[in-house]
């Protein structure tokens, strides 16, 4: 997190992926929540804005595949280190979508 603005964790679910980024911020988001995901939906730029303070979590981010370009983005204009932290459950360059 000292050198990417963005940290991938992902792998089997039930290992504590959720449990483990929940405990480190304030700023945590599951997607399996659907207001959340409406939210994200909607307007994804605007939610990256408005998430509070890094690092921002952003759990089972897979399901959500316009989060990615908002995210590119958003990194390319603020280039700081360890600003989100993002966690699937299935590896994101497997999914079709």
């Amino acid at each position: 997190m000292r050198f990417s603005p963005i940290l991938g964790i992902f792998g089997h679910r039930q290992v504590g992926k959720s449990t483990f980024t929940s405990s480190v911020t304030d700023s945590y988001y599951t997607l399996d929540d659907r207001e959340t995901r409406e939210r994200l939906k909607a307007d994804p730029k605007r939610f990256l804005l408005t998430c509070g303070t890094a690092p921002i979590v952003i759990d089972e981010c897979q399901v959500e595949p316009d989060l990615f370009p908002a995210l590119k983005e958003h990194v390319r204009i603020h280039k700081k280190p360890g600003q989100f932290v993002l966690t699937g459950s299935v590896r994101f360059t497997s999914r079709k979508a």
